[in-house]
């Protein structure tokens, strides 16, 4: 009967001490030593945890996720450009404009990331930077909407208006042609009618 009480008693304190009053041991809890494990995952399974975290909106797990990446690789495109996105949204613009030249030495024309650089520099207040990146990315990619509004946005900064309607206008302009209408009326119909 002392048995069962003493083990029910023992239970009740945390398995540990059980443990150690079955096993014989000393009394005295040493504490665990720091154990070291390999991380399973992969730079990309990082990345994409980060991207996963940063379109949700969890900001602090992204910087975790994607920092994460960069330890395993460096050069990692959509670590950088996220790092760099996370610094923009906190406007830590020098922050995030390093994070950007970074991404720009692994992928030199991608106008994404020339674009995102121009918002960076636009921040800061760095006109004459946030323009040549904007150019840039435009000068790459002329028909996305998102790029010519921001060097609009640039320009306007600038005090170039004339420079700035001229862009919204080609930004309009590419929707119009893209029928963003269209898609836009077959997205309502198909919320209308889900079964389908």
């Amino acid at each position: 009967m002392k048995k069962k009480s003493l083990l029910r008693v023992l239970c009740v304190l945390g398995g540990e001490i059980l443990l150690l009053a079955l096993a014989g041991c000393p009394a005295k809890i040493e504490k665990p030593a720091l154990v070291v494990y390999s991380d399973p995952l992969s730079a990309e399974e990082h990345a994409t945890l980060g991207a996963a975290y940063e379109r949700e909106g969890n900001l602090a797990r992204a910087f975790e996720e994607y920092a994460a990446c960069l330890k395993k690789d460096p050069k990692n495109l959509v670590a950088l450009t996220g790092l760099g996105n996370i610094s923009l949204a906190q406007k830590k613009w020098k922050t995030a404009a390093n994070y950007y030249q970074r991404a720009l030495e692994v992928s030199p024309d991608n106008p994404v990331v020339w674009n995102n650089l121009a918002m960076a520099r636009l921040g800061d207040g760095d006109l004459r930077k946030a323009l040549a990146a904007a150019d840039r990315a435009v000068g790459l990619d002329p028909r996305d909407p998102r790029l010519l509004e921001t060097r609009a946005e640039v320009k306007t900064a600038a005090g170039d208006h004339n420079g700035a309607k001229a862009d919204l206008d080609a930004a309009l302009a590419v929707c119009a042609e893209r029928g963003v209408e269209a898609e836009l009326k077959t997205t309502c119909e198909r919320i209308e009618k889900p079964g389908e």
